[in-house]
């Protein structure tokens, strides 16, 4: 068997630019998905880091692989469709989709509460709602 291809990520850092890396490092961790499972190719994400905003899509990043949540749809969730400048001046509190695994303002909830099947078909509000201790 061939030795795995190994990757190392880093990304810099910049506001708008982490809305940029979250789907740059989502495509990525899409292709090793399909890589790894269609193509039997092993590979092997040593590290992924950042600074600022690179720092956060490189922990969402590492979250997504490590508990099997899609990536797709957990970066999406936290550049898009859970910010709005009200949010990030402190004007009102964190948008919750309808359908979340708790009542409470957990922030496990509020990232992961699903507003569309999962396009990779990956477990999402199952895995949040096994795993919140807001309850």
């Amino acid at each position: 068997m061939p030795s795995p291809l190994r990757v190392a990520v880093s990304m810099s850092g910049g506001s708008s630019l982490g809305a940029y890396h979250a789907g740059a490092m989502a495509a990525l961790l899409v292709a090793v998905g399909h890589l790894h499972g269609e193509e039997d190719l092993d590979v092997e994400i040593d590290v992924v880091g950042g600074a600022s905003a690179g720092a956060l899509v490189a922990t969402l990043s590492a979250y997504s692989l490590m508990e099997g949540v899609d990536p797709v749809r957990l970066l999406h969730q936290a550049w898009v469709d859970g910010v709005s400048l009200d949010l990030l001046r402190g004007r009102e509190g964190p948008r919750r989709s309808s359908t979340r695994c708790c009542e409470s303002a957990c922030p496990r909830c509020w990232i992961l509460a699903p507003t569309a099947p999962s396009p990779t078909g990956n477990r999402i509000a199952s895995q949040a709602a096994s795993s919140c201790t807001s309850r």
